[in-house]
């Protein structure tokens, strides 16, 4: 049966009861139609369930890429320990095996060392070694500089001509007890391209911290990082002692430039920091640190820049978070909260002790999370923007059939009227429909009884 509009007695200001119901604008308190009620009910259900399951997802997401983030910094800072430790062995291995060569203890002449074409050789080889050296006792002194070494720095610091591939230094005593020096760029076929010649030496093996440390012991040496003579930047030696008529020592250089250039190249990530630093704290190498040295290569005393002067005070902050000399590692967040650190050691020798540090963004790693969230976000809002019509609709459904459900019980002390038909998807309100059809048929029943 069709549903009915309301009886016309309620359309008057009428109540089924016959007490006026209220005027316009008299408002028995504050209240809320049922459409507005369930659909902010439905809407803030489906709203808190999207928004709890988001943020939980989101947060749950975030620790554990946190988490594996922290885990691969690590694995890269002891890889790149290892790699670095790697870098280093050529040099050591070179300082080794020449120590223990017959010929290193010969003196040089003015030409050249017998081992000179094994030390270009090596050089040639081993792009990690910027020199290799023989200091001897009587103070006599054979070097060989690979001008390509240190990412071509040695060549612009040393001003050497195009062609020339290597520098040799000789230094020899004078007949009047001084020292003259023999400075030769050769070319990549040994040739001779330049010579000049200075007629006093101001430069003393025996007192430069490689000779003086390896003098001192049997075993290969490691000296702290210092600033090279014949460079003017700053590296460490790879020394060894070798006995002989004249004894002395064999050492191999290696530079921060050369390191530096070596960090730029295994950066895990583009934001990503690295440096290489000793036990005092002093930064031996960092990408694009060697640039910087070049340019303050006429000032020896700030070429051993402590970290705090690094300008970068989350790398500071790590490596002053080294709690003690050997400790192998350290890790966590910096204290502003938006970077992973990371500290490996590398074994590279026992005079000295180096670490590499790693910083990196936070952001690095979970920015895939958080496009992934920002999607997820939008599909939300999606969701919402099509879920909440819906919402309204089922709510304005169910508003409906109680309005009906109202407008059968208005009918009820009413004989005659015809019954408003109830049609609800709910079980409930259908069921107190047909429970008010009953009392309304009742109703009519004894009615008719009582007037017979």
């Amino acid at each position: 049966m069709a549903r009915e509009h309301a009886p016309d007695e309620f359309s008057e200001g009428l109540s089924p009861s016959g007490r006026a119901s209220p005027a316009p604008g008299q408002v028995r308190g504050r209240r809320i139609s049922f459409v507005l009620s369930v659909f902010a009910i439905l809407a803030a259900t489906v709203v808190g369930v999207v928004a709890t399951l988001t943020g939980y997802t989101h947060f749950a997401a975030s620790e554990a890429t946190e988490a594996m983030a922290q885990q691969l910094l690590d694995r890269t800072t002891a890889a790149v320990a290892a790699r670095i430790e790697r870098h280093l062995l050529p040099a050591a291995s070179l300082a080794d095996m020449a120590s223990a060569l017959p010929t290193v203890a010969s003196a040089p002449d003015l030409l050249i060392h017998p081992v000179a074409w094994q030390l270009m050789r090596a050089e040639s080889e081993f792009r990690s070694v910027y020199s290799a050296y023989i200091g001897f006792a009587d103070g006599r002194f054979y070097q060989v500089i690979s001008l390509d070494a240190a990412g071509g720095q040695a060549r612009t610091a040393h001003d050497a001509p195009a062609a020339a591939r290597f520098l040799q230094r000789t230094i020899l005593p004078r007949a009047d007890g001084k020292r003259m020096q023999l400075w030769s760029f050769l070319g990549e076929d040994r040739r001779l391209l330049d010579s000049w010649v200075d007629a006093e030496a101001d430069f003393d093996p025996r007192q430069r911290p490689w000779y003086v440390s390896a003098m001192a012991r049997e075993a290969q040496v490691m000296t702290a990082l210092y600033t090279f003579h014949s460079l003017g930047l700053p590296g460490f030696t790879l020394a060894q002692r070798f006995d002989g008529d004249v004894p002395g020592v064999f050492g191999v250089d290696v530079t921060s430039a050369d390191l530096s250039h070596f960090l730029q190249s295994v950066l895990p990530t583009v934001k990503a920091r690295m440096a290489i630093f000793d036990e005092a704290g002093s930064i031996v190498a960092a990408p694009g640190y060697s640039a910087d040295l070049l340019a303050r290569r006429g000032s020896p005393a700030t070429l051993v820049v402590p970290a705090a002067k690094l300008g970068d005070p989350v790398m500071a902050e790590l490596i002053a978070g080294v709690p003690e000399k050997g400790s192998p590692r350290v890790a966590g967040r910096s204290s502003d909260g938006r970077h992973l650190l990371s500290v490996a050691a590398i074994d590279a020798g026992p005079a000295a002790r180096l670490y590499v540090g790693l910083v990196a963004p936070v952001s690095d790693f979970v920015a895939p999370l958080e496009t992934m969230r920002n999607r997820g976000l939008a599909f939300v809002a999606l969701f919402l923007l099509i879920g909440l019509p819906l919402v309204y609709v089922v709510a304005r459904r169910m508003s409906r059939a109680l309005l009906d459900v109202a407008g059968q019980i208005r009918c009820l002390p009413q004989p005659g009227r015809e019954d408003i038909v109830v049609q609800s998807f709910v079980k409930e309100i259908n069921m107190l429909a047909e429970a008010l059809a009953d009392a309304r048929e009742s109703l009519t029943a004894a009615r008719r009884k009582a007037d017979q």
